[in-house]
Formats: structure tokens, sequence, C-alpha cells
């Protein structure tokens, strides 16, 4: 007799990771945001708690010692937000390529990827126009096609929002499957008995896809126009999102095994959940489906697989009809009201008593804004491209690669005629206003209880910028028509003004400031009850730099650090002319926008009497040999002048906080140097006051001890600083500027590598070793919470240690641990560890440098043996 083959029981951990894009669009790069603290955005404190916790996921002994690290990306199905990666590859450009690399192993080995595509900036799509929709997708689709070399097979829809016309849209750009709530499906049908059955109430079967089938206008099914449709496990789906599923492995697991129901068909158990489960919303939920993964599924006989090779193996037999909502716009996995959650007519995601009477306002600003904005798109890019909404969706391919081969491409594929450069400056601003169009309905902005989050701040801040676009081409007005609308919208809080200011908005420009930030010195608005137009004033317009703020943001930079900034704030500098003397300099700068293109030229004197005080700083549009001496002659001037005739001065005062933040921090490094040769001779001399009286246990009180504390984190964080520049210095020395002209390349890029450290370097790793032994001696315990700038550029040097992975560094490295443990630098310890179990995993034939690793690592809490770690590398 033939053998029968045993059912499978298959399970698909489905995450969702995604994070708002949190850039201010007018620098590009995120805000500070002291709720991310100890981090200085949201982004990065995430990636610390979750996205790269899950690449070296923990498994540990009863002491706490790592003796598994697992890649929890090669086991989870899963979909990464395009402008998530986006900034992941920017910022940290080795987890972007281990998460990339992995999936490409995957598929290569299964022949079906583990990753798809995702709408690129989630919005709900049901809610957005067809044009939005098409572009979503196809900037979705282009995206992952550049970072996973493929086209992916499927779609992540933002908040499972869908509805038929998505559905269509999907099938049009060849998706093959769609993830969605059992609670979004109405009613299945048998082809056996053609008859309906209604699972409108939840009870659909989620272990198996289904077919939604296209049809026409009389109901007739439409020939190969189908999508395939999985329905996650509500239950064990909710225990990990919202309860404590992810606290045991084995419970975790248990739990699972209680979905298989029926012994003799394959069975598919998918769970679909935010991927920021996995450590930041649980912490060490990361550890626990390690555990699953690598031990606690096999003893049930569950095997993970990915929804694309579950697919090719179990075709939908049954169809299924969706669930239209109750205003025929769709439904959602978040939302019980269909989409209301983000148009307003639902109470979901209130808090405590607070009303959400904002939502409907806000969208109803948004969608007017929207479709002003299609208007003067189509009027004003139609004599520049052949398709307006064509040459829209292929923007993508610019936003991915800006070099200006790409830039002619673009235009050679999208315009009819040769394009002036000014005109091809103004498509590329007209483009951008799109996609800040599409920007400000992220998901988020409604998700939550007030108008006043960060999250709704952003959509605003994009709406902002969107505007500032427009009327810079001649559409006055459009800003104070949204506001009009925007006032409508109601806040749960009074604190966002204290009296109305006399003009409105759109009138509060400052005079002769340029397009880049024309809000920078608006005053903010004031009144008793706070609304929408109030929290745009008060806390969007705020952040806005003007284009002067760029400027002196680059000028401080310069004068501060010794060293020329290339890219900073998406503006490419070069310095045409540059004449430095002492802490002051003058000269002409020349900033070019490397989104659009545009030019900017000052001639500026930056005046300053110590690196320990803020510079003055003017500017002149006019580039005149007269003007540029005038500048040049202020250098040997006895004092800094009030005015300069012909230049205007920069008020630092007005610069966004998050650059005052930028500035305050340099500065304040320069006077850490000045004042630490007394500091160290402050804390050595306390070292030899309680060497006196050491006899008999003393100790130190609370207060001296504190004293000596703080004294001390000041020291360490400046020597650890020093560490870093001179790092970078040896780096800068081997490769000169980094490409003046152009973004340097990252520290982990082949040309940014360096051979020589420095001899100071391991000099200077010994006496901070030394002066933590010191404080551990007399019972000083210090822990330090580098900064987030300083943190980064340690794991960029560990990174580029793990290029050269030879003795000298990696006994680096271990100076490196054991200042960390000294001194409690969690952090770094962990990065420290990700960096010893890379070595490890890649460790050669080298007994001795083998030997060296594993002793290190042991140090670091690793159990030394390659064969534990470097399994599910």
């Amino acid at each position: 007799m033939p053998e029968t083959r045993q059912a499978k029981k298959c399970l698909a951990v489905h995450a969702h990771f995604y994070q708002p894009p949190r850039e201010n669009p007018w620098t590009g790069e995120p805000d500070f945001d002291p709720s991310a603290y100890p981090y200085d955005n949201w982004n990065r404190r995430i990636s610390r708690e979750c996205y790269i916790p899950n690449l070296y996921a923990r498994i540990t002994d009863n002491a706490g010692k790592i003796i598994e690290a697992v890649n929890n990306y090669e086991y989870l199905n899963f979909d990464f937000g395009p402008t998530l990666l986006n900034w992941l590859e920017k910022e940290y450009p080795f987890i972007h390529e281990q998460i990339v690399n992995t999936v490409g192993r995957i598929k290569d080995s299964s022949g079906h990827p583990n990753a798809i595509a995702q709408a690129y900036n989630h919005i709900i799509m049901p809610l957005a126009s067809f044009q939005d929709q098409v572009t979503q997708i196809v900037w979705g689709i282009k995206d992952f096609e550049y970072r996973f070399g493929f086209r992916p097979e499927a779609m992540w829809l933002p908040e499972t929002a869908v509805n038929e016309d998505t559905l269509r849209l999907l099938i049009d750009h060849g998706m093959k499957y769609v993830i969605l709530s059992p609670h979004q499906a109405e009613k299945i049908k048998s082809p056996e008995t053609n008859k309906w059955t209604d699972v409108s109430n939840g009870s659909i079967d989620p272990k198996k896809p289904y077919a939604w089938r296209d049809r026409d206008a009389e109901g007739n099914r439409i020939k190969h126009r189908s999508i395939a449709v999985f329905f996650y496990d509500a239950g064990i789906s909710g225990a990990v999102s919202f309860e404590d599923a992810l606290k045991n492995s084995e419970n975790f697991v248990r739990r699972i095994s209680l979905c298989y129901t029926d012994p003799t068909r394959d069975q598919l158990v998918l769970i679909a959940a935010d991927g920021e489960s996995y450590g930041h919303h649980h912490k060490f939920a990361d550890m626990t489906i390690a555990h699953a993964f690598r031990h606690e599924l096999k003893k049930y006989g569950i095997e993970t697989t990915s929804l694309s090779l579950f697919l090719s193996d179990h075709k939908p037999h049954l169809e299924v009809e969706l669930k239209k909502g109750p205003d025929g716009e769709g439904a959602s996995w978040s939302c019980f009201h269909g989409v209301r959650r983000w148009k307003g007519g639902c109470e979901c995601g209130k808090e405590k008593n607070f009303h959400l009477n904002w939502r409907h306002p806000l969208r109803a600003a948004m969608n007017w804004l929207r479709d002003a904005l299609y208007e003067i798109y189509k009027v004003e890019a139609a004599p520049l491209f052949r398709d307006v909404w064509q040459a829209r969706n292929d923007y993508i391919n610019l936003m991915i690669d800006r070099s200006e081969e790409n830039f002619n491409s673009f235009f050679s594929r999208n315009s009819e005629r040769t394009l002036e450069r000014a005109e091809k400056i103004k498509a590329v601003k007209l483009l951008e206003m799109q996609k800040n169009s599409m920007y400000m309905f992220t998901s988020c902005g409604w998700f939550f209880s007030d108008i006043s989050r960060i999250e709704a701040v952003q959509n605003l801040k994009y709406a902002a910028k969107a505007v500032e676009t427009a009327e810079d081409l001649g559409y006055k007005g459009l800003e104070k028509g949204f506001l009009s609308l925007l006032e409508t919208a109601p806040s749960n809080f009074t604190s966002y003004g204290n009296g109305r200011n006399s003009g409105a908005a759109a009138e509060q420009r400052a005079s002769g400031s340029s397009s880049v930030g024309r809000y920078a010195t608006r005053p903010p608005c004031a009144a008793s009850a706070a609304n929408g137009l109030e929290i745009y004033e008060r806390l969007v317009i705020s952040s806005v730099p003007s284009l002067e703020h760029i400027f002196a943001a680059f000028l401080i930079r310069t004068i501060y650090q010794d060293k020329e900034f290339p890219y900073l704030y998406g503006y490419v500098a070069g310095f045409e002319k540059l004449i430095k003397k002492n802490m002051s300099a003058a000269g002409i700068l020349n900033l070019r926008n490397k989104t659009t293109g545009e030019e900017f030229r000052k001639t500026f004197a930056c005046l300053s009497e110590t690196a320990t005080s803020l510079p003055a700083i003017y500017l002149s549009k006019n580039d005149a040999q007269k003007v540029f001496e005038n500048a040049v002659s202020l250098l040997d001037a006895d004092k800094t002048p009030q005015a300069i005739k012909g230049f205007t001065a920069v008020d630092l005062q007005t610069l966004p906080f998050s650059e005052k933040l930028s500035v305050f921090k340099l500065v304040s490094r320069n006077i850490q140097t000045k004042h630490r040769a007394a500091f160290e001779s402050a804390i050595e001399e306390h070292f030899l006051l309680m060497e006196h009286l050491s006899g008999n246990g003393f100790e130190p009180g609370r207060d001296p001890a504190d004293e000596i504390k703080r004294c001390a984190k000041y020291l360490i964080n400046s020597y650890l600083n020093e560490f870093i520049h001179i790092r970078e210095e040896a780096v800068r020395i081997t490769h000169g500027t980094c490409g003046r002209g152009t973004e340097p390349p990252a520290l982990d890029e082949p040309e940014a590598r360096c051979s020589g450290r420095g001899a100071a370097v391991p000099a200077l790793l010994e006496k901070i070793i030394g002066f933590s032994e010191k404080l551990t001696k007399h019972g000083i315990k210090v822990q330090i919470q580098p900064e987030a700038e300083t943190l980064l550029k340690f794991l960029k040097i560990l990174i580029d240690f793990k290029t050269s992975p030879t003795a000298e560094n990696l006994k680096m490295v271990g100076s490196i641990l054991e200042i960390s443990k000294m001194l409690r630098m969690d952090d770094l310890i962990f990065h420290i560890q990700n960096f010893l179990i890379d070595i490890s995993r890649n460790a050669g034939e080298n007994q001795e440098f083998i030997d060296l690793s594993e002793k290190i690592s042991e140090k670091a809490g690793i159990l030394p043996g390659k064969d534990i770690i470097g399994c599910a590398g």
C-alpha cells in the first residue's frame, strides 16, 4: 500500500515592521524627541529595542550567559515600511544589509521569499484617491525591488484596511496574496455547493487560504483576476499584541499547538502582529520567539513557513467575500467600524475622557488640500511631463537614486522635450509637493487620541511643506484656506496658546526670508482654546529652519570642529572661498539642495572669540569682491560688530530646537575639553583624599560621592569623545574629505575604512580603564549613558573593526568591553556582543584569532564555541 503522507502543522509568524516617517521635511532628518529618551528619536530607540535584537536574538542559560544567537528574520514572514527601511539604510546600513541578505538566503534555499512589500507610506488605502492608491502600490513595489533585488509576491495593506477597489489594484500589479483579519470576512463559498456561508462574526477558518475573485458590474466572475487571502488567527495574534503570550516560549508554543484541530490535512496557523511586538512593545519577546523557533516548536512537530511557500503548495479552494464596512469603504484590523478611525465617526482609540472630534475636521482639511494640490500639479506639470501621473509613479526611481545620471535619465523617460535646468528643478519641486501630499495622510496621524500628538503633528509638517512649495510657485492663499479648515479641529488640550495673534497665519511670514523656511520667524499663535490651527503654528512652524539657519549650521560645524562638512540637512556644501583665523572665518559658501538641485550662494562672516562661545554669523547675497574683502577684514577686528553694512545677522535664538541642541552639544564638548585638566586634577585630589582616609572601611557619603560621580561622568564622556575623534581623524586623513561635495560614505563602506588606528588610541583606552578601576576601588559606581550620537559612532567603529578583523582590532574591542562593563554602558555591551557573535560566525581557520575571540566573548557573557554561536546566522 502507498504511504500516507502525514499532515503538516505549519506556522507563519508575520511581523509588520513599521514606523511612520519622522523626518523633518525641511531637513530630511528626524527632529530631536525627548519622549524617546535615552535616544534622540523613536526610530533609534525602537531599532535598539527591536530591529537589531531580532538579528541577534539571545538564548541564555540560567546564569544569563548567551548560548545561542538567532537571526529571527530567517523564521519570520515579514514586511518593512519602505520609509523605515530608507531611514535604516542611512542610519544603520549594516542592519539594513543583513535583513536584505537574510531574505535573499531564504529565497535561494526555498524558492520563495519570506518578505513582502508594503504600501509606501502607510496610508489608509480605501480612503485614498485612485491615483494615490496606484502610486502607493507602485512605490512600494519599486522600493522593494531596489532593496531585495526581485519583485514582491504580496503587499501588506496598512491597518489591513481594504475594499474591493484596493484588491483590484493589487491584482493589477501582480500581487498574489494579502493578509487580513478574520473579522473582515463576510461570507465564503465552496465550488461544490456554490452556496455562500455567513462568517461575518469572525468564524472563518483561518488555517487555509481563500480566493477573492474580481467581478464585473453585473456580478460575473472575471477570468484570471483573483488574489489569495490569508486570515490570521485572531486569538493568538491578539494575545501576542495585547496580552502576555510572549512571556514564556514554552507556554507560547503550547498555545499555538492547540490551534491545530484537524490531523487529516495540512493546517497553517498564521500569527500577524506589529513587528515591534517582538522587543519594543514586549521587552525580551525577541528572545521568546528565538527560543520557540529553535527549540519549542520541534517538540510539537510544528514547522515554520513563509506564506509564499505555503501558497505554492496549497492553492485556495474556497471563495471569500469581504465586508464592505458601514460606509461602503471597507474594513480594517484596528477599527470595528470599517475605516472610521481615520476619518471620524467612531471612538476606536479613545483614551480616558478625551473626545475624538478632531478626526473628521483633520481628514476634511487634508482632503481639501490634497485636491487643491492635485489641480496645481496637473496645471504646472503638464508642460513638463508626457503623463503627469506616470511621472509621479516613476518618481520613486529618482527618490531612490539622486545621482546626476539618474536625474537626467528620469527626465529622458518622462519629458517630451529637453528641459532647462530651472524647469527640471520646478518639476522635482512639484513631485516633492505630491510626495508630501501623500505623506500627510500617514495613518498614525488619526490612530491615537489627540491632534497634538507627535503623529498628527508630523502629518501637519508634511502638509506645511507641500503648501510652502505650492505658494512658492505662485499659488498664494492656499495655506489660509487650509488653516481655516484646520481651525475647526479641536484638541483635548488648551496649552498651545494664550491669545489669538491678530494676523492670519499666512500673513505672518518673515519678510525677505527664503523659500527653504519662510515660516521660521513667524510668532507662535496664541488662543484660549487649542485647535488644529494653533497646534500647526506652535508645533509645526517652530520646527522649520530658514535657509539662513542651514547656512549657519554648516558654518558652526566647520568652525567648531575644524573640518568642512560636505553634507548636512539634505544640502551639499562647497566653500568657494574660505579664510580662517583662530575661531573665526570669512568666505563664500555654496549650497545645493540634493533633492531639488536648487543652488544658493552667500558671502559670510562667522566671528567667534573662543571655542566655547557662540559665534556671530553674518550673511550676504552679494558676492562682489568688495563685500568679500569687507567680511575678511572683520577677522582682525578687536571685537564683534553689532551690525555689518550689506550683511544680515543670523539670530541663533530663532534656530529650531533640534539645531539649538546640536549647537549646544558641539560647544559643550569644547567646554569639556577646555576644563578637562581642572576636572582631572580635582578628581585625583579626591582619590588621594580617600586613600588617606581609607582605614576602617571609610566610604564617602552620598553627597560627596554624587559630586565625584558628576565629575567622573564629565571626564569619561570627554575621553570617549576624544577616542572617537582620533578614530575619525584617522579615517579622514587616510581618505581625504570623504568625497567633498557629496554625501560622505558610512564608516562601514569600503572607501571609508582605515588601516591606521593611531598610536594614541590604545593608550587612551588604557587611561580610561585605569580611571574606571580607581572609581571601582573607591566604591564609586558610575553608570554612563553615552549620547545617542556617541553610541552610533562607537557602533560604526565596531563595524569598521569587523571589516578588518585583526588581532589588534580585537584587543581594542576587548578594552572597550572592559570599560563598558566597569561603567555599566549596557547599550555598548549589547553592540559589542553582536560584534563578537558576527566574528564567531565568520572566524575562519586562524586558531590564534579564534582563541582570542573566544576569550573576549567569554568576558562579554557569551559561552565559547563557534558551534553554539552561528546557528541561524
